[in-house]
Protein backbone atom coordinates (compact mmCIF):
# COMPACT_ATOMS: atom_id res chain seq x y z
CA UNK A 1 0.00 0.00 0.00
CA UNK A 2 0.92 3.69 -1.16
CA UNK A 3 1.20 6.31 0.98
CA UNK A 4 -0.31 9.99 -0.64
CA UNK A 5 3.62 10.87 -1.36
CA UNK A 6 4.12 7.70 -3.08
CA UNK A 7 6.31 5.80 -0.63
CA UNK A 8 5.03 2.21 0.87
CA UNK A 9 3.27 2.39 4.03
CA UNK A 10 4.31 -0.79 6.87
CA UNK A 11 1.94 -0.56 9.49
CA UNK A 12 2.72 -2.26 12.96
CA UNK A 13 -0.05 -3.31 15.60
CA UNK A 14 -0.01 -2.79 19.15
CA UNK A 15 -2.32 -2.30 22.19
CA UNK A 16 -2.95 0.88 23.60
CA UNK A 17 -1.33 0.12 26.78
CA UNK A 18 2.08 -0.58 24.96
CA UNK A 19 1.03 2.55 22.45
CA UNK A 20 1.97 4.57 25.95
CA UNK A 21 5.30 2.50 26.34
CA UNK A 22 6.66 3.93 23.08
CA UNK A 23 5.89 7.49 24.20
CA UNK A 24 7.47 7.03 26.87
CA UNK A 25 10.51 5.74 25.16
CA UNK A 26 10.20 7.42 22.16
CA UNK A 27 11.15 5.28 20.08
CA UNK A 28 10.21 1.66 19.51
CA UNK A 29 12.30 -1.27 20.21
CA UNK A 30 12.85 -5.06 19.33
CA UNK A 31 11.72 -7.50 22.03
CA UNK A 32 15.85 -8.54 22.12
CA UNK A 33 16.48 -4.51 23.01
CA UNK A 34 13.86 -3.44 25.12
CA UNK A 35 15.27 -1.30 27.87
CA UNK A 36 15.37 -2.17 31.15
CA UNK A 37 13.36 0.52 32.96
CA UNK A 38 10.52 -1.37 34.54
CA UNK A 39 8.01 -0.71 31.59
CA UNK A 40 5.75 -3.86 31.70
CA UNK A 41 4.43 -4.71 27.91
CA UNK A 42 1.16 -6.46 27.42
CA UNK A 43 1.48 -9.15 25.57
CA UNK A 44 -0.71 -9.91 22.34
CA UNK A 45 1.32 -12.38 21.18
CA UNK A 46 1.29 -15.60 20.19
CA UNK A 47 3.91 -17.73 22.57
CA UNK A 48 4.92 -20.47 20.72
CA UNK A 49 4.85 -18.14 17.13
CA UNK A 50 7.45 -15.68 19.33
CA UNK A 51 8.85 -18.79 20.23
CA UNK A 52 10.04 -19.66 16.50
CA UNK A 53 11.17 -16.05 16.27
CA UNK A 54 13.20 -15.97 18.45
CA UNK A 55 15.66 -18.50 16.99
CA UNK A 56 14.82 -18.20 13.20
CA UNK A 57 18.00 -16.79 11.96
CA UNK A 58 17.80 -13.42 9.68
CA UNK A 59 20.66 -14.28 6.82
CA UNK A 60 21.43 -10.91 5.45
CA UNK A 61 21.36 -7.31 6.73
CA UNK A 62 22.77 -7.30 10.21
CA UNK A 63 21.55 -10.93 11.29
CA UNK A 64 20.44 -12.19 14.28
CA UNK A 65 17.25 -13.42 14.96
CA UNK A 66 13.40 -12.11 14.18
CA UNK A 67 13.65 -11.03 17.99
CA UNK A 68 16.02 -8.38 16.87
CA UNK A 69 14.00 -6.61 15.11
CA UNK A 70 11.21 -4.40 15.60
CA UNK A 71 8.61 -5.95 12.79
CA UNK A 72 6.08 -4.35 10.66
CA UNK A 73 3.42 -5.73 8.00
CA UNK A 74 3.73 -4.28 4.70
CA UNK A 75 -0.23 -4.82 4.33
CA UNK A 76 -3.48 -4.17 6.32
CA UNK A 77 -5.59 -6.43 7.95
CA UNK A 78 -3.20 -9.45 8.70
CA UNK A 79 -3.98 -12.64 9.65
CA UNK A 80 -2.51 -12.37 13.20
CA UNK A 81 -5.20 -9.25 13.47
CA UNK A 82 -7.84 -11.35 12.79
CA UNK A 83 -6.97 -13.80 15.13
CA UNK A 84 -6.66 -11.36 18.10
CA UNK A 85 -10.31 -10.04 17.21
CA UNK A 86 -11.97 -13.45 16.87
CA UNK A 87 -10.25 -14.47 20.38
CA UNK A 88 -8.21 -16.98 19.10
CA UNK A 89 -4.76 -15.96 20.97
CA UNK A 90 -4.64 -17.61 24.27
CA UNK A 91 -4.59 -14.57 26.75
CA UNK A 92 -5.99 -12.08 25.02
CA UNK A 93 -9.62 -11.27 25.05
CA UNK A 94 -10.17 -7.44 24.12
CA UNK A 95 -10.80 -7.64 19.75
CA UNK A 96 -9.41 -4.95 18.02
CA UNK A 97 -10.77 -1.52 19.10
CA UNK A 98 -7.46 -1.36 21.92
CA UNK A 99 -5.75 -2.22 18.68
CA UNK A 100 -3.62 0.67 17.50
CA UNK A 101 -1.91 0.80 13.92
CA UNK A 102 1.36 2.78 13.86
CA UNK A 103 1.84 3.76 10.08
CA UNK A 104 5.48 4.36 9.01
CA UNK A 105 6.82 4.70 5.37
CA UNK A 106 9.96 2.27 4.64
CA UNK A 107 11.53 4.30 2.65
CA UNK A 108 11.89 6.59 4.88
CA UNK A 109 13.52 4.35 7.15
CA UNK A 110 16.04 3.57 4.64
CA UNK A 111 16.78 6.86 4.28
CA UNK A 112 16.84 7.66 8.41
CA UNK A 113 20.28 4.75 8.55
CA UNK A 114 18.18 2.46 10.51
CA UNK A 115 19.68 -1.18 9.51
CA UNK A 116 16.24 -2.98 7.96
CA UNK A 117 15.38 -6.11 6.33
CA UNK A 118 12.55 -7.17 5.21
CA UNK A 119 10.69 -10.40 3.37
CA UNK A 120 8.65 -11.11 0.36
CA UNK A 121 6.64 -12.90 2.71
CA UNK A 122 5.91 -14.27 6.23
CA UNK A 123 9.46 -14.11 7.96
CA UNK A 124 9.23 -17.72 9.38
CA UNK A 125 8.33 -19.50 6.48
CA UNK A 126 10.63 -21.61 4.80
CA UNK A 127 10.13 -19.97 1.28
CA UNK A 128 10.35 -16.29 2.11
CA UNK A 129 13.23 -14.29 0.66
CA UNK A 130 14.95 -11.39 2.98
CA UNK A 131 16.33 -8.45 1.09
CA UNK A 132 18.20 -5.58 2.52
CA UNK A 133 18.23 -3.09 -0.20
CA UNK A 134 15.04 -0.92 -0.57
CA UNK A 135 15.44 -0.88 -4.31
CA UNK A 136 14.29 -4.74 -4.17
CA UNK A 137 10.44 -3.77 -2.64
CA UNK A 138 8.96 -4.78 -6.01
CA UNK A 139 9.83 -8.30 -5.54
CA UNK A 140 6.69 -7.95 -2.86
CA UNK A 141 3.39 -9.64 -3.89
CA UNK A 142 1.82 -5.93 -3.71
CA UNK A 143 -1.37 -7.41 -5.03
CA UNK A 144 -1.37 -9.82 -2.80
CA UNK A 145 -0.42 -7.84 0.33
CA UNK A 146 -3.09 -5.43 0.00
CA UNK A 147 -5.97 -7.84 -1.19
CA UNK A 148 -8.66 -8.13 1.79
CA UNK A 149 -8.69 -11.82 0.93
CA UNK A 150 -5.78 -13.89 2.53
CA UNK A 151 -6.64 -17.48 2.72
CA UNK A 152 -4.97 -19.91 0.83
CA UNK A 153 -6.48 -21.55 -2.13
CA UNK A 154 -6.66 -24.52 -4.24
CA UNK A 155 -5.58 -22.17 -6.84
CA UNK A 156 -3.50 -20.28 -4.77
CA UNK A 157 -1.73 -22.45 -1.61
CA UNK A 158 0.84 -19.68 -0.79
CA UNK A 159 -1.05 -16.39 -0.82
CA UNK A 160 -1.42 -16.68 3.31
CA UNK A 161 2.67 -16.49 3.54
CA UNK A 162 2.63 -13.66 1.13
CA UNK A 163 -0.12 -11.46 2.32
CA UNK A 164 2.24 -11.87 5.16
CA UNK A 165 5.38 -9.65 3.90
CA UNK A 166 7.11 -8.12 7.00
CA UNK A 167 9.68 -5.20 7.35
CA UNK A 168 11.97 -5.20 10.01
CA UNK A 169 14.25 -2.08 11.96
CA UNK A 170 17.12 -3.76 13.49
CA UNK A 171 17.18 -3.02 17.61
CA UNK A 172 15.10 0.08 17.72
CA UNK A 173 13.21 2.76 15.63
CA UNK A 174 12.83 6.38 17.00
CA UNK A 175 9.44 7.70 17.03
CA UNK A 176 10.38 10.38 14.76
CA UNK A 177 9.78 8.12 11.99
CA UNK A 178 6.61 7.33 12.67
CA UNK A 179 3.81 9.13 10.42
CA UNK A 180 0.79 8.37 12.17
CA UNK A 181 -1.85 6.44 14.01
CA UNK A 182 -4.92 4.40 12.78
CA UNK A 183 -7.26 3.08 15.04
CA UNK A 184 -10.58 1.35 14.56
CA UNK A 185 -13.25 3.65 15.12
CA UNK A 186 -14.43 7.14 16.87
CA UNK A 187 -14.20 5.47 20.48
CA UNK A 188 -10.65 3.99 19.95
CA UNK A 189 -9.79 7.33 18.49
CA UNK A 190 -10.80 9.34 21.64
CA UNK A 191 -8.31 7.07 23.95
CA UNK A 192 -5.54 7.25 21.91
CA UNK A 193 -6.01 11.21 21.53
CA UNK A 194 -6.23 11.33 25.37
CA UNK A 195 -3.12 9.21 25.72
CA UNK A 196 -1.00 11.47 23.39
CA UNK A 197 -2.52 14.16 25.29
CA UNK A 198 -0.54 13.53 28.28
CA UNK A 199 2.93 13.92 26.60
CA UNK A 200 4.84 16.73 25.50
CA UNK A 201 3.55 17.66 21.32
CA UNK A 202 6.81 16.43 20.30
CA UNK A 203 5.40 12.68 20.55
CA UNK A 204 2.01 13.73 18.84
CA UNK A 205 0.11 12.59 15.58
CA UNK A 206 -2.53 12.58 13.78
CA UNK A 207 -5.33 9.74 14.54
CA UNK A 208 -7.11 8.55 11.96
CA UNK A 209 -10.19 6.40 12.36
CA UNK A 210 -8.75 4.27 9.06
CA UNK A 211 -11.83 1.49 8.97
CA UNK A 212 -9.59 -0.67 5.51
CA UNK A 213 -6.81 -1.35 7.82
CA UNK A 214 -9.51 -3.38 10.53
CA UNK A 215 -11.92 -6.45 9.92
Amino acid sequence: MRLKDGTHAVFRLVHIDNLAIYLARRALHAPNHSPLDGLLWKETHDVEVQAKRAVKRVVCGPGGTLLDYVPFYFGPRSPMLYRLKTGRVEGYDEGQEPLVTIVAAAEDIAASGARYVFYDGHALAAFSTAYDDIGRLPEVDWATVDSRMWRDTEEDPDRQRRKQAEFLVHRELSWDRVRGLAVCNAAAKRRVDDLLSRYDAAVHRTVAVWTDLYY
